[in-house]
């Protein structure tokens, strides 16, 4: 018996030996990383390789690329690169302003998760992305070269045979989790020489919380609008929260808030501002999607509703139902015309609601349920148009 309480003893001793050994192995084999890391973030610089990626960018690309502030990059425990000042030149004949440009680009990512098939990223910061659209009067953009160019450039695609294992042509997947993105102060600038007009969005600041799949998150979102045509400005906020599983191709935006405060020639009374509250989720994998909670106030109007589809993708059709509360439709008409609507009973046409089912797919629309009260009179009717390109229209009242 004393004998087997030693051998226990002994075997309990070496276990523990053995396992602080490997403990000991790992760890160093860690610390050993961590040193061939940090090492690499001392001596390698990589604003040596500025000339190298230049001249890459320019043989794939044809376009001057120009990084004007000094690279920075992280190895252990992140692995990070920052960068500012960079600008990708504008295609020829589209002036000096640049394509695209960035005052500054910041992201991280854990290094230690990726031997685990995981992404783990700090919040990416964005500061000061602008990017400069444009089509000529001959309908030529100035993307036209740089699509002309991938296709050029991009690989002979091969067929597979039976018995082939068509996955091992895929990567594999990748746990992602992002911290956040923040946007600031971006811009895009569209002209269309073609339509003759200008759009301009600016002041672009976008937020959003830690990124994961199927996890829900916050997300905040504003910006300007400036337009050439129709004459108007505005400014635009969204926020709400959002599910993302790009697995599964299930999209989920919940106590979503949309405002909108438009002032211009193209607004009535020049300046007006609209509310909309909705939740919406769309399954690409079934083919279906819904807005609930439908929400919309703009120029004294109060408008309920849902919207339901299927077919999304291959054939999409759509069902509408919404229900506009009782408002003076006199004074909307006297906002809209810019001129007071005169009538003979000065308090006629100040009554107005109706509920409505609308249907429609690609090239047909039916309105069903159609019930309008204005006044003391009730209306109710039908509409359908059977083809979009031929105008076939058909309304029925009773």
């Amino acid at each position: 018996m004393v004998l087997c309480n030693i051998a226990v003893q002994c075997l309990q001793v070496e276990e523990k030996i053995v396992v602080k050994t490997i403990v000991y192995f790992l760890g160093g084999i860690v610390v050993i990383v961590a040193g061939l890391f940090a090492a690499v973030a001392f001596l390698v610089n990589p604003n040596d390789y500025k000339e190298d990626i230049i001249s890459l960018v320019k043989d794939q690309t044809g376009r001057e690329l120009t990084i004007k502030q000094d690279m920075a990059l992280t190895f252990f425990p992140w692995i990070g690169v920052k960068l500012g000042g960079v600008e990708l030149s504008n295609a020829t004949g589209f002036g000096s302003a640049p394509f695209v440009g960035v005052e500054l680009l910041n992201v991280r990512v854990k290094l230690m998760p990726l031997f685990g098939k995981r992404l783990e990223a700090d919040s990416i910061s964005v500061k000061g992305l602008h990017l400069n659209l444009a089509k000529n009067a001959a309908g030529i953009s100035n993307w036209d070269d740089l699509t002309t160019a991938n296709a050029e450039k991009a690989p002979v695609e091969t067929t597979t045979t039976e018995g082939d294992d068509s996955s091992s042509n895929h990567p594999p997947a990748v746990a992602l989790a992002i911290g956040g993105l923040e946007i600031e102060n971006a811009a895009l600038n569209w002209r269309d020489d073609v339509a003759g007009v200008t759009y301009n969005v600016k002041d672009v600041n976008l937020s959003t919380g830690k990124l994961s799949p199927g996890e829900p998150f916050d997300i905040k979102l504003d910006f300007g609008l400036n337009s050439s045509e129709p004459p108007m400005t505005a400014k635009i906020a969204f926020s709400g929260q959002a599910t993302l599983d790009l697995v599964a191709q299930i999209y989920q935006f919940s106590s979503g808030t949309l405002k909108i405060n438009a002032q211009g020639e193209a607004v009535p009374e020049g300046k007006t501002e609209l509310t909309l509250n909705f939740d919406a989720t769309a399954d690409l994998g079934n083919e279906t999607m819904s807005v609930k909670g439908l929400k919309l106030s703009a120029l004294g109007i109060n408008a309920t509703g849902n919207i339901s589809g299927t077919s999304i993708v291959s054939n999409p059709r759509f069902k509408t139902k919404l229900s506009l509360s009782e408002f003076d439709l006199k004074e909307l008409l006297a906002k809209v015309a810019g001129q007071n609507i005169e009538t003979r009973d000065p308090k006629a046409m100040q009554k107005f609601s109706a509920q409505v089912t609308v249907l429609a797919g690609l090239n047909e629309a039916k309105i069903t349920n159609l019930r309008t009260h204005l006044d003391d009179t009730t209306l109710r009717g039908t509409a359908s148009m059977s083809n979009f390109q031929n105008q076939q229209f058909v309304l029925i009242w009773h």
